[in-house]
C-alpha cells in the first residue's frame, strides 16, 4: 500500500512542495534495524471438536503434556513446542487447521509415533524428503488436524539429492 507525504517546505522565501512516495515494504528493513526486534516463536491456536479428545491424543500418542485445559480451550507443550486449541463445532474448519513444527531428529521422531500407532494414510505420513529442502511427515490428529514435523536438511543432502558430487 502506498501512502502520499506532502512536505512544504520553504527555502530563501521560495515555496517548494515535495510529493513523496513511501512503500511500507520498500522500509521494513530500515525499520527493524532501528528498532531491534526480532521474532521468537509463534504460538498457532489450531481448532477441535473436542478439547479432552485432543488433550489425550496429544499427551497420549505424541508425548506433549498439559499446560492448561479448561472449557473449549488447552495448552500443550512438549520441548520449545507450544500448541493452542480452541473448540469450534464445524467440522470442517477443524479439518483445515494445521500447522507446521520445525524438530530435530525427524526420522526418530516418527519411530517414535510410528510405535504409538500414530498414522497418516497417505506418501506424505511417512519421512520424505521435499524440494523446497525438508525432510518432514505429517500427522493426522484425532480430529483431523494435520500436524507436519518437518527437519531442514544440509546443504550436502540437497547437492546429493540434485546429482551434485561436490
Amino acid at each position: 500500500m502506498t501512502n502520499r507525504f506532502s512536505n512544504r517546505l520553504n527555502r530563501d522565501s521560495e515555496d517548494l512542495f515535495v510529493d513523496t512516495r513511501m512503500s511500507f515494504g520498500d522500509h521494513i528493513e530500515d525499520l527493524h534495524a532501528m528498532t531491534h526486534h526480532t521474532l521468537h516463536t509463534a504460538i498457532p491456536v489450531l481448532l477441535t471438536l473436542d478439547i479432552p479428545a485432543t488433550v489425550g491424543f496429544y499427551t497420549r500418542k505424541l508425548g506433549f503434556s498439559c499446560r492448561h485445559e479448561q472449557s473449549g480451550f488447552a495448552v500443550l507443550q512438549r520441548d520449545d513446542v507450544v500448541l493452542h486449541f480452541t473448540r469450534c463445532p464445524d467440522r470442517r474448519l477443524v479439518e483445515w487447521s494445521c500447522c507446521r513444527v520445525s524438530v530435530t531428529g525427524v526420522d526418530a521422531l516418527y519411530q517414535e509415533f510410528a510405535s504409538q500407532g500414530v498414522s497418516h494414510p497417505s506418501p506424505h505420513g511417512k519421512p520424505h524428503d521435499t524440494d523446497h529442502g525438508t525432510r518432514e511427515f505429517g500427522v493426522i490428529d484425532c480430529q483431523g488436524v494435520l500436524i507436519t514435523f518437518f527437519e531442514m536438511r544440509s546443504n550436502e543432502d540437497l547437492c546429493s539429492n540434485l546429482g551434485d558430487t561436490r
